[in-house]
């Protein structure tokens, strides 16, 4: 299991030279089906836009670089920024981050915090909620199980109460 934060800042390199392509700027969901379709990577400076290297090129993601294979020549990385939503319910995890978290039974369970996924599949296991800095502290983050959340609305997710672990 790995948490989508673990790759933000991560180099990325093409497997076979050696070649630093650029940093791991954040994953690409379709929230609908539960799975990440790919990384954006921000190669250059900060004028520079982001590529999208799709997961099936993804090769291996360890804690220092993500290694991916190289792009075939007639499909380069796309060079795109996505809405929220987009209309495949397709978005980036940051637009995600701080997203409010609410129940079938109306309770507030926190914010949207981080995913956590499986990869190279590209799974979405979860979601990690925050319920504030002190609440976290106290009591640590909560887990929401992927298969909870009923909806993912642009502006809250909502999930089936009792489907979160404390």
């Amino acid at each position: 299991m790995l948490k989508g934060r673990e790759l933000m800042g991560l180099p990325v390199i093409n497997r076979l030279t050696g070649q630093e392509i650029g940093m791991a700027e954040d994953l690409y969901l379709k929230l609908k089906e539960k799975k990440v379709t790919g990384l954006s990577v921000r190669s250059g400076n900060w004028l520079t836009s982001c590529q999208v290297v799709p997961l099936e090129n993804v090769y291996q993601v360890g804690t220092d670089a993500v290694l991916i294979n190289p792009m075939e020549e007639d499909n380069p990385p796309q060079e795109k920024e996505l809405p929220y939503p987009s209309e495949d319910n397709t978005c980036g995890v940051k637009e995600l981050k701080g997203l409010p978290v609410i129940s079938t039974g109306g309770n507030d369970l926190g914010t949207v915090e981080d995913v956590l996924l499986n990869l190279p599949e590209g799974k979405i296991l979860g979601w990690e909620l925050s319920d504030g800095l002190v609440q976290d502290l106290v009591d640590g983050r909560k887990f929401l199980p992927g298969g909870s959340v009923l909806l993912y609305g642009p502006d809250r997710f909502i999930v089936q109460e009792g489907g979160w672990q404390g």
